[in-house]
């Protein structure tokens, strides 16, 4: 007797909606079933297995998974998009999927469609010409090696459980609904229950959101695939400086589990740690374009309205005469602009300001042999 039940019209149909670019999709447990993180394990163990037969099939392009599947709520979802796509793919890799799950009572659909969540509302902020000021967060953290020999620096799930409630208190809007993002779900959630959510599943891809329509309101912050994070706040009723403020409220919050954080500006809904002439409106420093977490404890990326301090840094001798600087636990130091208007005015400080500030840092920023070296001591 059959124990699992597969819905494949129902997953060839959503591939029809989508164009045939993808297929979300959800595996929910029948019954009293298993918990939920002994499903998500057989679900990967079941999408391993299905992306290697499509290997055979298709040596060049075979199927397989964005990202890795995540719990939501009361079942574990997931989304295909790579690989040739057809009818005839999409059935062959989900009747794979589905026999590697035989003997476990699931059922496999297509991914319900998360209505509540106002993904078009966000998809417009985030395709609007505003930049919004943003923080970015380095996290201090250990090395790891891939089976492929990648080797960078990933934040430890310990950092969730110490952090969680306090990095939803940084997204609260009066009046907002909270969503919780993990993995490739995303969803509203109950009031008072996001941290919980978060310690519950360290995912890879995890964050929480506070918005609201009517007046446009956006507050979010959200872990990377590394040590890497980001928080926005975003209310048109908050000038620059309040807005600035409640930016540097994360930073002190988390600047003592921090190699390094910054504020600039970059797209709502969707910053991006990495920085490119089309998104500066200038030629960056080879640090900016080169700038990535391995190099985060030895060096700053560039001198910004409010950063994050450790001890490395402070041991280059910046002059910081032009900032505030208070003390943090664990030798760290907040970092913020005396005057911090002709950083905010527009989307780069005055180029005077910013000379200057430049001349402060001194060693504090790399030169391209002192990167090389960084990124070849993060090997050892």
């Amino acid at each position: 007797m059959a124990t699992v039940e597969m819905d494949l019209d129902g997953l060839l149909a959503r591939l029809h909606e989508r164009e045939h670019h993808s297929v979300p999709f959800q595996v929910a447990a029948v019954g009293r079933g298993e918990d939920m993180a002994t499903l998500l394990a057989r679900v990967r163990d079941a999408a391993r297995r299905a992306y290697e037969l499509s290997l055979q099939r298709h040596p060049f392009d075979p199927t397989t998974l964005y990202g890795e599947p995540s719990i939501a709520k009361r079942s574990v979802v997931a989304v295909i998009e790579d690989g040739p796509m057809s009818d005839e793919e999409v059935a062959a890799w989900f009747e794979d999927f589905a026999a590697h799950l035989e003997g476990h009572r699931v059922r496999i659909t297509a991914q319900r469609a998360v209505s509540r969540v106002p993904q078009r509302m966000f998809d417009d902020w985030a395709l609007g010409p505003d930049r919004v000021l943003t923080a970015f967060f380095y996290f201090t953290s250990g090395y790891v090696t891939t089976p492929n020999g990648s080797h960078f620096k990933r934040r430890e799930h310990a950092l969730v459980e110490e952090t969680a409630e306090r990095v939803v208190d940084l997204v609260q809007l009066p009046m907002g609904t909270p969503v919780v993002d993990r993995g490739t779900a995303e969803f509203i959630t109950t009031p008072g229950r996001q941290a919980d959510e978060l310690r519950a599943h360290a995912d890879d891809f995890l964050g929480v959101r506070q918005f609201t329509k009517t007046p446009p309101r956006y507050a979010g912050f959200r872990f990377g695939l590394e040590n890497d994070a980001w928080l926005q706040v975003h209310d048109p009723e908050l000038g620059r400086r309040a807005t600035l403020d409640r930016l540097v409220a994360g930073l002190r919050t988390l600047g003592p589990h921090l190699d390094y954080a910054y504020v600039r500006r970059d797209r709502l809904v969707i910053p991006d740690h990495r920085l490119y002439s089309s998104k500066l409106e200038r030629d960056p420093t080879e640090a900016e374009e080169r700038f990535d977490g391995w190099a985060a404890e030895e060096y700053a990326v560039a001198p910004s309205v409010a950063q994050v301090l450790n001890p490395r840094h402070l041991a280059k001798g910046p002059a910081l005469d032009a900032f505030t600087v208070e003390n943090l636990p664990n030798g760290r130091a907040l970092v913020v602009a005396r005057d911090p208007e002709p950083w905010l005015r527009g989307l780069n400080p005055e180029p005077e300001v910013l000379l200057r500030a430049t001349q402060a840092f001194g060693r504090l920023l790399p030169s391209s042999s002192e990167l090389d070296a960084s990124r070849e001591s993060s090997r050892e």
